[in-house]
């Protein structure tokens, strides 16, 4: 290779060695700037992350507090049976000093709703059982009257052509009547299942010391009642699955309700003075 083609070489490796450089240089600079720009994205995206926490936490308290204001509403709607069990339960579970009830079925949602049924029966139970037991007073229809009732709730012809099917009816039969081999084939065995489910239940709670008395008349409004303060109340116009329900605070209705209870006691309500006062002298 003659003289000056080297140089010419020289002068070519020495024009792409600087040209490296200057690519290495500018790529340093711009993973450099892209470090800074997604460093500041990470923070960005960081500090979005806790603004949104923070803003999912005042959605949380708003919420609640939301919850709590409908809760303080003295009377509000909370549904058709059973869908009004656990606010049933509730009055139940907080009576500290009575609680008056005024029902068809003592096993109130026993066939309907047989766990919502249970913790009832057990928040019974306890109330009397506490250290400070509970005075409780049930008006429950005879048993007359809940076999001329059962129509309206669950008739003949929907019980042939519907309720034998349901998964609620063969439940019922497996959990609680499993030594029968089937469950009944008419409506009238149907019928008397339910009426000796619910003397045995009556019986139960009145060896727990649960006062029972029974009414032969209907009553359009069914109730629980504690304290004199708060009270369940649910309509019986149609007899069916969707007359509504109510919870209630207002001292007006509380000791309207008080009345219709006193109305179907037989004799003095088996209180002591505190408790009547309680009852019926808040205006």
């Amino acid at each position: 290779m003659s003289e000056a083609t080297w140089h010419l070489v020289e002068k070519i490796a020495a024009a792409i060695s600087f040209l490296a450089i200057v690519f290495a240089t500018v790529q340093f600079f711009d993973s450099m700037t892209l470090k800074k720009r997604m460093t500041k994205a990470l923070e960005e995206t960081d500090k979005l992350q806790k603004h949104m926490t923070k803003a999912l936490e005042e959605m949380g308290k708003l919420q609640k507090h939301m919850g709590d204001v409908l809760n303080s509403v003295s009377s509000r709607y909370i549904g058709a049976f059973p869908g009004n069990m656990q606010e049933i339960n509730d009055v139940t579970a907080k009576s500290c000093q009575f609680l008056l009830i005024l029902t068809d079925w003592v096993g109130f949602g026993s066939y309907s709703s047989p766990e919502a049924y249970r913790d009832y029966e057990r928040h019974l139970t306890t109330l009397l059982t506490s250290d400070h037991p509970v005075r409780i007073c049930i008006v429950a229809y005879s048993t007359d009257r809940l076999r001329k009732e059962f129509e309206n709730q669950i008739s003949r012809e929907k019980f042939e052509k519907t309720e034998k099917q349901t998964d609620r009816f063969r439940d019922y039969y497996r959990k609680h009547w499993g030594r029968r081999e089937k469950p009944p084939e008419t409506y009238d065995d149907f019928v008397d299942d339910m009426v000796r489910a619910e003397e045995q239940q009556r019986e139960r709670l009145k060896d727990h010391r649960v006062e029972i008395q029974t009414v032969e008349e209907p009553s359009l409004v069914l109730l629980w009642l504690r304290d004199g303060v708060d009270a369940v109340f649910c309509f019986q116009a149609s007899g069916t699955d969707t007359d509504p329900s109510f919870r209630t605070q207002d001292m007006g209705l509380v000791l309207a309700l008080g009345e219709i209870f006193k109305a179907r006691w037989k004799g003095a309500l088996p209180l002591g003075r505190d408790q009547e006062k309680t009852l019926v002298a808040k205006t």
